[in-house]
């Protein structure tokens, strides 16, 4: 007990002496420093004193490396571009200014997307050079061309920041206007306009790399690098968690990637403080595209109030209206289209020349079947807007819906001559070129539209029957295993896979992936009979196949006329004469047995069958069937003589030749 008692009294003595001599060593370090003497004078900082640690630059010392280029970087292009021009910063900023109004540069339109951002200043270099710049530019690429010319010009380093009070800037990226200045020279701008010195935001590299990933954002949008566009978005928020445009470029990367619902409440929340006529706009179309017309009409009234001299609201609300017309009475579609006429009148009244106001005047005038005034609103916009996509596309389509299709690809021709840069349009141009066998003509259309626009599904396959069609299987081979891996979910890309591979004579390829195929999806008629074509193909045709292709696509005779049409006579021939028993009503069995027998020289057959099959019909069956018996014998001897040989030649191939010989055609007048 008296070891406990006194314990306490050591512990509490031993604090006590720490303490003094703790005070006594603090008073002299106090005194050393307020004396200067000492190393350096200056007390060392603890954990508590030093500044609070900056989440931006955090984030930016953490940017992975592929994520750090940025587009004002010194070549030996802008080293060139700068020696030929101006050698102070308004001089050079004046030139870049200069080329804009010379045309050798294209300004983005601030409602469009923006393929290929933020491009490098390497690429643009050359309008100062007297070229022009293929493609758009944006402001913010402008800008970074002039950083990086004050950097090649040893103007010092260039520093960034944007002007606010641009229209539309709000939420708008594209919209920004950015400004630079040299070694803390005055804020310069490539439109040409002055500064408001005091106003100018400052960025420090933070910022800057902020904003040159959600312009990357925006470029990875359009070249369809999903992932790319989503890892940008996301970084610069994190650079710029309070920038509300940035916000907005991460809400457009979720809508992107099929969280629509998300990434419209990623912009709700944005315009709830920061908003603009263009912010209220895009979340109409945004509430468009998911179906709530009641909440876009909203946001388009919402952006009319923010802006009355805005004219896209008033378009949206046209269509909006003509989209009722589906769910309304037909009593009632005068009332509706009033509506949408009333909202044309009051774009007309803001700007009479605008693009988009004649091309649902035509749309209201189709609807009320007046095609002469629709084509005549659509050529009105297209000279008024010639690069109008909408204007030149609608057209086309209206002149190829009326069966004028020459006037159509002189339609689509005139957008490509104006300049339009669109994947609709260079794809539409490319079918109809192709549709009228100009395979060579259509094909670098085709290859231009999956160039802009590689996310659409349709595009590599139409691209790679035209290779096909010129001859060129390993192109489409390759064209068509891309498709697969990038839309994994396209049964149509996979068989159109499979059909190249069985043409390659890749049999195990082609059959193990049509066996997934109709696993997968069994009711897939296309599938199983192209199953069943490759096993003929391969030596591997069983009753089991057979039997699957008949149930799919409906008689024996059906799988017969795809037979004839890939070219396998003998084995179409076979499958008709086993219907002739086991399908006697389809009368058309023995027209097309009659049609291959005279195809193939065996006119004694055909004759014979003739006979036969007309015997004990009725006048009027007799009448009707024999029609059909003289069609399918006409077509068979005009593909008869045209396959003839001259005399000395080998005689043509029988009936029992290879199945790659060529099939008579089938009837046209099959009913």
């Amino acid at each position: 007990m008296t070891e406990s008692r006194f314990k306490p009294r050591y512990i509490t003595f031993g604090v006590i002496a720490l303490t003094v001599i703790a005070a006594a060593v603090w008073l002299t370090i106090k005194a050393t420093s307020t004396s200067g003497g000492g190393a350096g004078g200056a007390a060392p900082t603890t954990d508590a004193d030093a500044p609070p640690a900056d989440p931006g630059r955090e984030a930016l010392a953490k940017l992975p490396e592929r994520l750090r280029a940025r587009p004002d970087v010194v070549t030996g292009q802008v080293r060139l571009a700068a020696e030929k021009g101006p050698g102070d910063p308004a001089g050079i900023v004046n030139a870049i200014h200069d080329a804009v109004k010379a045309g050798r540069f294209r300004l983005r339109d601030v409602e469009s997307d923006a393929p290929g951002a933020p491009r490098p200043a390497d690429e643009l270099a050359a309008a100062l050079l007297g070229k022009d710049v293929p493609g758009e530019v944006g402001t913010l690429e402008l800008t970074a061309l002039a950083g990086a010319l004050f950097e090649a010009r040893d103007l010092g380093k260039p520093q960034y920041g944007r002007a606010p009070g641009a229209r539309f800037d709000a939420t708008a990226l594209v919209a920004r206007r950015y400004v630079v200045r040299a070694d803390q020279g005055a804020w310069l701008a490539t439109d040409g306009e002055s500064v408001d010195q005091s106003a100018v935001v400052p960025f420090d590299e933070v910022a800057m790399m902020a904003n040159v990933l959600a312009w990357r954002a925006l470029g990875a949008m359009v070249a369809g690098d999903d992932d790319l566009a989503s890892t940008a978005a996301n970084q610069a928020r994190r650079l710029a968690p309070d920038d509300p445009a940035i916000a907005f470029v991460v809400g457009k990367t979720q809508i992107n990637a099929g969280l629509v619902e998300m990434g419209v409440a990623t912009m709700e929340r944005v315009a709830k403080d920061h908003a603009d006529a263009l912010t209220w706009q895009v979340l109409g179309r945004m509430e468009r595209i998911q179906e709530k017309p009641f909440r876009a009409d909203q946001d388009f009234r919402k952006a009319i109030a923010a802006d009355p001299a805005y004219v896209p609201p008033h378009l949206q609300l046209a269509e909006l209206a003509l989209e009722r017309l589906d769910v309304t009475p037909q009593a009632e579609h005068e009332g509706i289209l009033a509506q949408a006429e009333a909202e044309l009148d009051a774009a007309r009244k803001i700007d009479p020349k605008a693009p988009g106001i004649r091309v649902i005047g035509a749309h209201i005038a189709a609807l009320r079947e007046d095609t002469d005034k629709a084509i005549a609103l659509l050529k009105e916009e297209t000279e008024l807007n010639p690069t109008s996509e909408d204007g030149w596309l609608i057209l086309a389509q209206v002149y190829a819906v009326n069966e004028r299709d020459t006037d159509a690809i002189a339609a689509l021709r005139g957008a490509v001559a104006a300049g339009v840069e669109s994947a609709d349009i260079e794809k539409a141009l490319g079918l109809l070129l192709a549709s009228s066998g100009a395979f060579d003509e259509a094909y670098p259309h085709v290859k231009k539209a999956l160039a802009l626009n590689p996310r659409d599904n349709e595009i590599r396959p139409q691209l790679a029957q035209l290779e096909r069609a010129r001859s060129h299987a390993d192109e489409a081979l390759r064209l068509m295993e891309e498709q697969v891996e990038q839309f994994p979910d396209d049964a149509l890309g996979s068989l159109l896979l499979a059909q190249l591979e069985l043409d390659a004579k890749n049999y195990d390829i082609a059959l193990k992936r049509l066996d997934k195929l109709v696993k997968e999806q069994p009711d897939n008629k296309d599938a199983v009979m192209l199953r069943y074509l490759g096993m003929l193909m391969a030596g591997r045709a069983d009753q089991g196949s057979l039997d699957a292709a008949v149930a799919a696509v409906g008689s024996r005779r059906q799988v017969a006329e795809i037979l004839l049409e890939q070219g396998r006579v003998v084995d179409a021939e076979a499958l008709l004469k086993d219907a002739l028993e086991s399908e006697p009503e389809d009368a058309l069995v023995p027209v097309y047995l009659v049609g291959i027998y005279v195809g193939t020289g065996r006119d004694a057959e055909a004759q014979a069958l003739r006979e036969a099959t007309l015997a004990p019909l009725s006048a009027d069956d007799k009448a009707d069937v024999e029609a059909l018996f003289n069609t399918a014998t006409e077509q068979a001897m005009a593909q008869r003589r045209a396959h003839e040989q001259p005399p000395g030649d080998p005689a043509p191939p029988s009936p029992d030749a290879d199945a790659g010989t060529a099939a008579p055609a089938a009837p046209d007048a099959a009913p």
